[in-house]
């Protein structure tokens, strides 16, 4: 059982590594590793027939699904193409903004 001290710690962390970029980026490239393997398991195919969907080697699908952070958007159509999903890539903020902030309202 962790004690106070150590909850404290790893809270203190988890909050100093959430405005860390590469971890961030290694977090989206994790959550979409898991998603295309969930997928390959409904459609019945492997990583093989992944590859060939998207034009590339296999050793390519494997890197992918081993979460590198430099995944690109390419990669991301690529992969919805292939498993016949769309790709949804969004930044998402906690206050929502009706307008962007240098947008110019009118009088």
């Amino acid at each position: 059982m962790m004690n106070i001290s150590n909850e404290r710690y790893i809270t203190d962390e988890i909050e100093n590594y959430s405005a860390d970029p590469q971890f961030k980026a290694e977090g989206f490239a994790l959550s979409v590793a898991e998603e295309v393997v969930l997928l390959l398991k409904e459609r019945r195919i492997n990583q093989t027939q992944l590859a060939a969907a998207m034009g590339v080697s296999r050793s390519h699908v494997s890197q992918l699904l081993t979460a590198p952070p430099n995944m690109t958007l390419l990669t991301l159509a690529r992969l919805g193409i292939a498993l016949g999903v769309e790709p949804i890539v969004i930044l998402h903020s906690e206050r929502r903004l009706t307008q962007p902030s240098n947008v110019v309202r009118d009088s």
